[in-house]
């Protein structure tokens, strides 16, 4: 789910578009005042589950680091399309690092983008 896509609006990302709708009427019957009118209902390519678990697999054979690079930050991206990591500038152009990531991701969609190390 993504509150405050648009101000007013929430967005419920959902693997299968029918049974978002559903879900959808099912919250409205259970709670008549919720307003289905400010809800918009996205495909998204992968579940929160299998992208969780995809990220924790990473994490747990790699630590910090991925192919040497450090990890800023990783997780699902907003849409579920996908997993992104956040790495150095060098990360961020490495072949050999979205190699590795196409090997042990088994096909889940990633993006790797250019990110700063937390501060404090």
């Amino acid at each position: 789910m993504i509150d405050g896509y648009t101000q007013g609006r929430v967005v419920l990302c959902v693997t299968d578009v029918a049974r978002g709708r559903l879900l959808a009427q099912a919250a409205k019957r259970a709670h008549p005042a919720v307003d289905l009118n400010r809800l918009a209902i996205l495909p998204c390519r992968y579940s929160d589950r299998t992208l969780q678990a995809a990220v924790r697999g990473l994490m747990a054979h790699n630590g910090p680091t991925i192919a040497g690079f450090p990890v800023y930050q990783i997780g699902p991206a907003t849409d579920h399309s996908g997993i992104q990591l956040q790495t150095s500038q060098a990360g961020s152009a490495s072949a050999a690092l979205r190699r590795y990531l196409t090997l042990q991701l088994g096909g889940v969609a990633f993006t790797v983008v250019k990110g700063e190390q937390a501060v404090g």
